[in-house]
């Protein structure tokens, strides 16, 4: 028997739904959904999260377009090589992440927290970085082409 319940992320609005399976110790499904309201990926794992599942989605190369992952935290996750084109990442803690070689054509990275990210080699043209913190952020060939930069915290 799976019982369903819905848990709220800490940081702003995101959502994620956990089935918990009766007779595993901590064993959560996480599903990420894009703007629509679609399952895009689902994973299940012991102990699992956001972030673990976010991870898996990346690794297994799956298209996170369009993914709604406003104020996930993605503390030091490697989503490196990521296809995250038109995710909506508003508020998201990404400090220490690695977004190298990422496709984050037209992300909302509004107010995200980027700080020490690496965005080496991203592929970031209009991204919106209004209000984001690029404090210590690696940006070396990254695309940033009419990315919108009104207002980002850099110290």
């Amino acid at each position: 028997m799976i019982q369903f319940e819905m848990i709220k992320d800490v940081s702003l609005d995101a959502v994620v739904w956990v089935a918990c399976k009766k007779g595993k110790k901590n064993m959560n499904l996480v599903e990420i959904k894009n703007l629509k309201g679609e399952v895009l990926f689902s994973h299940d794992c012991e102990d699992n999260s956001l972030k673990k599942t976010v991870e898996e989605a990346v690794r297994m190369g799956v298209s996170l377009e369009e993914a709604d992952l406003i104020g996930a935290s993605l503390y030091r996750a490697n989503l490196s090589g990521a296809y995250l084109y038109r995710a909506r990442l508003i508020g998201a803690y990404l400090e220490e992440a690695d977004l190298s070689r990422a496709n984050l054509h037209r992300v909302d990275l509004y107010k995200a927290n980027l700080i020490g990210a690496n965005l080496s080699r991203a592929y970031l043209s209009y991204a919106n970085l209004h209000g984001a913190d690029l404090s210590g952020t690696d940006l070396f060939e990254a695309n940033l082409t009419k990315a919108n930069f009104d207002g980002p915290l850099v110290k």
